[in-house]
């Protein structure tokens, strides 16, 4: 069955089985994103730069922005689709510095398992220092500040609410 334009559809149901299937699409292109991440995390580990690597992060963020201006998107949407890249990145840099990725690396097939609830999250000082870094590679000034050590007080992050200091 060929994709109908959005004109195109005569009802409801038309339209929901148009969005499902964009919506599955959106998921296998972020799966096939994340093997690419994944490739560029094992690659990085005999380069200086490591996994975060702030002016590539703004620089993606910048394209992707671009690209929803290129395509008429209203002005909000376009900061919604930036923040939602920041978020996936976010999570490609936790999900990078996570116990999973290190018992990953232990088996021969170098597959990752599957990143439950439960393998993410650090409790205790690591869990203050993956946090910060994670809400810093997101683009938190904040965050930033607090992960470099910097003591000075800054107000606290309307995104993800990390105050520095």
């Amino acid at each position: 069955m060929d994709p109908k334009r959005p004109w195109e559809c005569a009802d409801m149901t038309q339209v929901r089985a148009e969005i499902d299937r964009i919506d599955e699409t959106l998921v296998d292109l972020i799966a096939e994103r994340f093997g690419y991440v994944d490739r560029a995390w094992q690659l990085k580990q005999y380069t200086p730069e490591g996994a975060t690597v702030p002016w590539r992060i703004q620089q993606v963020i910048d394209k992707v922005k671009a690209r929803a201006r290129a395509r008429d998107l209203p002005p909000e949407m376009v900061d919604m689709v930036g923040a939602q890249w920041r978020n996936m990145i976010g999570w490609f840099v936790q999900y990078d510095t996570a116990p999973a990725r290190a018992s990953a690396m232990a088996r021969p097939s170098r597959a990752a398992p599957p990143v439950t609830s439960a393998t993410l999250p650090v409790r205790g000082p690591l869990a203050l220092i993956r946090s910060s870094t994670l809400r810093a590679a997101a683009g938190c000034r904040a965050a930033a500040l607090a992960a470099s050590g910097d003591r000075r007080r800054t107000p606290a992050c309307r995104s993800c609410t990390a105050a520095a200091g």
